[in-house]
């Protein structure tokens, strides 16, 4: 496995982004939290509300789910609400042919669906039973003590997708093998339904994180990167991972290199990077990742801007409830009081200043599960919405000299990145 695909003189370079004009163009609705992250999960009725508020009211054209998101149940909901949008919007669920490219489809405009392999979808009471959980593992090309290990946490462990009527008979799975990830986009073509699986843009490895799911996704042959390349739509599209550790998402692109002639050769068989929860004003250490996916040319669409809402006046982070009298809660309060002060200080929102800095690096792309979340931020992310909202003419200043002024606060970790946003932004303020 190549060590590093970016030479250390090109490491620390980061296309930057600072006009946000492109509105919605950089949003995606994510639906875990409509299936049960952080609340409630959500009716079908009320799902098929959101989605069609997000994309035909805020313009929102990318939609991400997944299997593991109430069993299945957020892609059945999700299948529901395109063909809800369908019936009076079909131009946002069909390609048209374009004269400027001989007749070929043109997709620009209508929505574009991510969705997740790496756990399949059974019944408990097929697992319950030692034969039948001895052929789904040998179909599935996993040892059968791993994959009973594995139901047996699945059963047991305590989730924040919550179970839910419809398909509180399934459990998920972990499996990053080749058969594993076939099975799991069979099932979740039945799931969307024949209009939104057409509408999949890409399907993302998700939450194999761990040394045996890595070592089972890397194994050649048998593996789920053997597969996921052309698997559906990614053999046009190009793969892509959904993670929560950034190291394990490089590992995985590093893992696509080969060595010819002695130069690293770069395989973009992933178009797209989803990684939760580390690229914010709490926590940067996603960094390399996108360093790395901008020399590679990979989007990378992150979850958590707003600290899963901790940034914008939650009492959640990382999964679990914030609470002080600890040093790890104590210090997550400190932090996200001191970038309110300093955002207060010039007169503009934290989610503002924190919407900005995440969509810094200009491979970027923020997700969203809320249509108020949305709304808002398809209004910051527009000119007129930062003008007003700043009463200035200006889209970027504000709220990237706050982001300069956390350099007397030191609260960003990461030297390298901040020496080159304060340049950047020195020069900026000094052209307005």
């Amino acid at each position: 496995m190549a060590s590093s695909a970016v030479s250390s003189t090109t490491l620390h370079v980061i296309t930057t982004r600072v006009d946000f004009s492109c509105g919605p163009n950089l949003l995606i609705l994510g639906l875990a939290g409509a299936a049960g992250l952080y609340h409630k999960p959500q009716s079908q009725q009320d799902v098929v509300r959101l989605i069609r508020r997000a994309v035909v009211d805020h313009g929102v054209r990318a939609l991400d789910t997944a299997p593991w998101y109430g069993c299945g149940k957020s892609e059945m909901d999700l299948g529901a609400a395109i063909i809800d949008v369908a019936s009076t919007h079909p131009e946002l669920v069909q390609a048209r042919s374009s004269s400027n490219n001989g007749g070929a489809p043109d997709n620009s405009g209508i929505i574009q669906i991510f969705t997740k392999v790496g756990r399949v979808t059974v019944k408990k009471s097929v697992v319950s039973s030692p034969d039948t959980m001895a052929q789904i593992a040998h179909r599935l090309h996993v040892p059968l003590e791993v994959f009973a290990e594995r139901v047996k946490v699945a059963l047991t462990r305590d989730t924040c997708y919550f179970p839910h009527p419809k398909t509180n008979e399934f459990v998920c799975v972990e499996v990053a093998t080749a058969a594993g990830v076939e099975d799991s986009w069979a099932s979740s073509s039945e799931r969307l339904g024949p209009l939104a699986a057409s509408l999949v843009r890409s399907l993302r490895l998700h939450d194999a994180d761990t040394d045996s799911l890595i070592h089972e996704a890397t194994t050649p042959i048998f593996g789920a990167l053997a597969a996921l390349p052309q698997l559906g739509p990614n053999a046009s599209n190009g793969a892509s991972l959904g993670l929560n550790v950034p190291s394990v998402a490089l590992q995985y692109l590093h893992h696509q290199d080969r060595l010819e002639n002695g130069a690293v050769n770069h395989h973009n068989n992933f178009s797209s990077v989803m990684i939760a929860g580390s690229w914010n004003l709490l926590d940067q250490s996603a960094l390399p990742l996108l360093q790395e996916c901008e020399t590679r040319g990979v989007q990378v669409h992150l979850a958590g801007v707003f600290a899963a809402g901790y940034l914008w006046g939650g009492s959640c982070y990382r999964y679990a409830r914030v609470e002080g009298g600890n040093k790890e809660g104590d210090d997550l309060i400190r932090r996200r009081d001191e970038w309110s002060a300093l955002a207060t200080q010039f007169n503009v929102s934290l989610p503002c200043v924190a919407l900005q800095f995440a969509l810094f690096p200009r491979c970027a792309h923020a997700e969203f599960s809320t249509t108020a979340c949305v709304r808002a931020t398809v209004s910051m992310c527009c000119k007129e919405g930062f003008a007003q909202q700043r009463g200035c003419s200006s889209t970027a200043t504000v709220a990237l000299v706050v982001i300069r002024e956390m350099k007397h606060a030191f609260l960003l970790r990461h030297e390298k990145f901040l020496l080159q946003v304060v340049v950047l932004f020195d020069s900026l303020i000094e052209l307005r």
